[in-house]
């Protein structure tokens, strides 16, 4: 609050709390702690930094122990309620994943008819799965015989392309639909 509509002083109460769904919460600047105003990086004045925390270079710690993708909210809690969340998503993979070209199937680095068949080798001769990412050409995070469909309707009726990362630029995915890759085509190692 301000002591009047027109003065430059500024006092608040607040209180900085992370929570994680299943996890509970932990306050990491409990209620009652002092804030103190800066302006690119400076304090406003030399009555700002009495009795202050500066909360540059506080961190939150979060472990996360399975490969996915995950949204983290943040939101402001006050006494007139609390605002819309500010969200952000990141992906985390498992340990040695490897990029991968979405509809490379046999991993030569191109995708082509070969890539169909060799789709239908592994699922009807007991073909080689050098990258089942790559397998996965419509990204339905299971490699069956839709993936010779959607290949095939690519590569000759001129339909969508295999979703990221592909069919030209090696990558990684989405972390949930992440099936593993032993041998990705040298271009993406």
């Amino acid at each position: 609050h301000n002591a009047s509509a027109t003065s430059s002083d500024f006092s608040a109460n607040a209180a900085l709390r992370a929570c994680v769904p299943d996890g509970g919460c932990a306050f990491l600047v409990p209620p009652g702690a002092a804030w103190h105003y800066m302006t690119c990086g400076q304090t406003a004045g030399a009555d700002w930094n009495a009795a202050s925390l500066d909360v540059i270079g506080q961190t939150a710690r979060l472990r996360f122990t399975e490969p996915g993708t995950y949204v983290i909210a943040a939101r402001i809690e006050g006494a007139e309620g609390e605002s819309l969340p500010a969200t952000f998503a990141f992906d985390i993979f498992p340990e040695g994943a490897q990029p991968f070209l979405r509809g490379d199937a046999n991993s030569d680095g191109a995708v082509d008819l070969a890539d169909a068949v060799a789709v239908l080798a592994y699922l009807f001769a007991l073909g080689e799965a050098p990258c089942f990412s790559a397998m996965d050409a419509n990204g339905s995070r299971v490699v069956d015989l839709s993936d010779v469909v959607f290949l095939l309707r690519y590569l000759f009726a001129q339909a969508v392309p295999p979703p990221a990362p592909g069919p030209g630029v090696c990558g990684f995915g989405p972390a949930d639909g992440y099936l593993g890759c032993d041998r990705p085509a040298s271009r993406c190692q």
